[in-house]
């Protein structure tokens, strides 16, 4: 994969979206830093794959790989664009049934 531009940095980790050379499909790639994690917070990182790869649902982000490296690990989702759910719960006065 081929990062192309950061999207999100947050305390540990930044989220990049990647382009798959071989197949052209983007993801969305959680990059870690292990270097700055605790022991615990590894823990946590290794639940959180473990949990991400059971998850199989039309309306929530795939994990299609899990990968560690010396330093980081990095995480491949489905990419989902379209701007920050936040920001358009805030922007709405309500949600339609259909819409949520």
């Amino acid at each position: 994969c081929v990062c192309v531009c950061v999207c999100f940095r947050g305390a540990f980790s930044v989220v990049k979206r990647c382009l798959r050379i071989s197949s052209g499909q983007e993801f969305a790639a959680k990059i870690i830093n292990t270097k700055k994690l605790s022991a615990r917070d590894h823990q946590k990182l290794e639940r959180e794959a473990r949990i991400c790869r059971l998850l199989k649902h039309p309306n929530i982000v795939r994990l299609h790989d899990s990968i560690s490296e010396e330093g980081f690990h990095y995480l491949l989702f489905d990419l989902v664009t379209g701007g920050e759910l936040f920001e358009d719960i805030v922007a709405r006065e309500y949600y339609s049934e259909a819409d949520a």
